[in-house]
């Protein structure tokens, strides 16, 4: 996804890859092995993994997002998942004074790449116009859905 013009990135990636620090580096991104690290220095984290079990690992895991993001921090989930997830997420958010929203993409590779993507949201109104700018940068067709849930 092209995030090149909305300021400054970091990078966690369960999946440790030989190559993986090096291709963040040469993207102006830095590399962290702890989820939990990147959320503490972040005011917005973007999470798009393969399932609703991965979800909950990354974000409610004792290693998650979650763990890490500070109050009035904002978590976006990006993954094609539940709707009871992403209500489950919410709730435990709001305990940890931080925001989510699910915002489930579509445009394959090939729109993240061009950031064309279509952007389902749900959660909050108030995180999502925070959040908005961070969207145009990934996509062109962006749709608030409503409550938690709702974007997917």
């Amino acid at each position: 996804m092209s995030l090149s013009p909305c300021g400054n990135k970091n990078v966690f990636k369960r999946a440790c890859a030989c190559s993986g620090a090096h291709d963040c580096r040469a993207a102006h991104r830095q590399p962290t092995t702890r989820a939990p690290s990147l959320a503490a220095c972040a005011d917005v984290v973007f999470t798009i993994v393969g399932f609703p079990s991965d979800v909950r690992e990354v974000i409610l895991g004792e290693e998650g997002v979650l763990a890490g993001l500070r109050p009035g921090g904002v978590i976006v989930d990006m993954t094609t998942s539940e709707p009871s997830l992403a209500i489950e997420i919410a709730r435990a958010a709001a305990g940890k004074g931080v925001s989510a929203l699910d915002a489930p993409v579509s445009g394959g590779d090939i729109g993240a790449r061009e950031a064309r993507l279509s952007i389902m949201v749900g959660g909050d109104m108030a995180a999502f116009e925070r959040v908005l700018p961070l969207f145009e940068c990934m996509g062109k067709n962006i749709r608030y859905m409503g409550a938690a849930g709702a974007g997917q």
